[in-house]
């Protein structure tokens, strides 16, 4: 396949260039044009403008589709960011225990006046039956 279609591509290749050399050859007739704002070119040949515009429109072409790519490049580059910042919190996630044991009671208010341990409100620290 890939043959083929380099086969393809040299063959359209040379057509187009036979084309325009026989465009070039059967419209050798110099001409001037004038471009809005007074601008006028020199005595240039059709086939020559013909070029010549095709060059200008490319890049023009160009430069649009480039401000497009760069646009393109910026969001997946903070797509990829946000990315990485999930895998990392899913990555935790999955590294973290499926049940948690008893943990021992540190908070104040667990903790009577006189600093002896009180008894744990009614239904602290039960686990679920499963």
């Amino acid at each position: 396949m890939r043959l083929v279609k380099g086969l393809v591509g040299i063959a359209l290749f040379f057509s187009v260039l036979y084309f325009g050399i026989q465009f070039a050859r059967n419209n050798n007739q110099a001409l001037s044009l004038e471009l809005p704002g007074g601008w006028q070119t020199l005595d240039v040949e059709l086939w020559e403008l013909v070029l010549i515009s095709a060059a200008v429109g490319a890049a023009l072409t160009f430069l649009v589709f480039l401000g497009q790519l760069v646009a393109g490049g910026l969001a997946r580059r903070g797509f990829t960011k946000r990315i990485k910042v999930l895998e990392r919190e899913l990555n935790d996630l999955r590294n973290m225990p499926l049940s948690a044991e008893k943990a021992p009671v540190t908070s104040v208010a667990a903790f009577t006046q006189d600093g002896a341990a009180a008894d744990p409100p009614a239904g602290a620290g039960d686990t679920p039956a499963a």
